[in-house]
């Protein structure tokens, strides 16, 4: 298996943990939520639909001596963190306001990142919160808990501070408090920095004050949440990436720039702006040739193989190579992505590369 190596480059993720429960037992959808072995699970923001997010209304940890679950610690930067580790040989820290260990649970966080050789510090401002994951026709469903306000103080911002001094790029996602990517930012000059864009931040916030400061992530329903005043409407038009064409062009033309901008849309690849041509943002299309990609779904499937985890080590994939030119970022990010699920580097030559806008 090969490796990249950041030859001792410090990573610094900072993001917000979560324990995810991967539920074997039958799950049936209803208009509002779900059914798993006959307990009723509502959701706020229904009906259910494959590859969604979906945010229950009572906590979920109540239901987990009723359901058959299999718990795994995830959550956007702790995942990266570990891809980072693992495939890109970086050395990597983890910072998080929350918790280390979900109430009443014995499992920790911290300890599981340590195992990894991953150092960790979690604040404890905000309590951990504990989501399941569900399997629908090959596709999959999170169903997150009410999200808790945390109690956030200056101190945590100040043990942020020294962490963020002591590293050389920093990567966020999924974090839930605008201060502290506030405070992120103020390093944009001196550091680099990747953003990981989702629902927990503000569409406004984002759009004004972190898209024209750095590079960004998005999926294609993180992309929808951000720049579309209707949402619904825009997850409907899921996997057509014209629709994401369009507006990641708007960002290169309206917000962005200088900085890369990344939004992956799957197993049909990942779009990129390339800036080039200053007068004109490009946006380009980078994806498996046809028969490759068919040929990886085959091997994924015949050898049972979990696409979990795999957009957050492209994640990992664009931190390490953010010095790059835009193409060969995503290219590289999009190698590391299969690594996680292969565990082999697949040849450059079996990517194609449009531009779409």
């Amino acid at each position: 298996m090969g490796n990249y190596d950041l030859g001792g480059i410090l990573v610094l993720f900072v993001g917000s943990a979560s324990l995810d429960g991967y539920v074997d037992d039958l799950v049936k959808i209803q208009d509002h939520g779900v059914s798993i072995n006959g307990i009723e699970i509502p959701v706020t923001d229904g009906p259910i639909t494959e590859g969604r997010k979906y945010t229950t209304t009572i906590d979920l940890i109540q239901y987990l001596d009723l359901i058959n679950v299999r718990n795994e610690f995830g959550g956007g930067a702790f995942n990266s963190a570990r891809a980072a580790k693992r495939t890109l040989k970086a050395d990597t820290t983890y910072f998080d306001l929350s918790r280390s260990r979900v109430d009443g649970l014995e499992v920790c966080a911290s300890d599981h990142l340590n195992s990894e050789q991953i150092g960790a510090y979690f604040h404890g401002s905000r309590p951990l919160p504990f989501n399941l994951v569900l399997h629908l026709n090959g596709d999959k469903v999170i169903l997150k808990s009410p999200m808790k306000n945390p109690d956030v103080n200056l101190h945590g911002i100040e043990e942020f501070e020294t962490f963020a001094s002591q590293t050389d790029k920093i990567a966020f996602n999924s974090v839930k408090v605008q201060g502290l990517v506030e405070k992120i930012l103020t390093y944009h000059e001196e550091k680099q920095i990747l953003g990981g864009i989702t629902h927990s931040l503000d569409p406004d916030f984002v759009l004004e004050k972190v898209l024209p400061y750095v590079p960004c992530q998005f999926n294609f329903e993180e992309l929808g949440y951000i720049m579309s005043k209707d949402h619904q409407d825009y997850v409907c038009e899921r996997g057509n990436a014209d629709v994401a064409i369009e507006d990641l062009r708007k960002i290169g033309m309206d917000y962005n720039r200088e900085t890369g901008m990344y939004v992956t849309l799957g197993s049909n690849g990942v779009l990129f702006l390339d800036h080039d041509n200053k007068s004109r943002p490009e946006v380009y299309h980078l994806r498996l040739r046809d028969h490759v990609g068919e040929g990886l779904k085959e091997y994924i499937i015949a050898h049972e193989k979990s696409t979990n985890g795999a957009g957050d080590a492209f994640f990992g994939g664009l931190v390490a190579n953010l010095d790059r030119d835009p193409y060969h970022t995503a290219l590289h990010a999009s190698q590391t992505a299969i690594l996680h699920i292969t565990g082999y580097r697949m040849d450059p030559a079996k990517f194609e590369v449009k531009k779409v806008g």
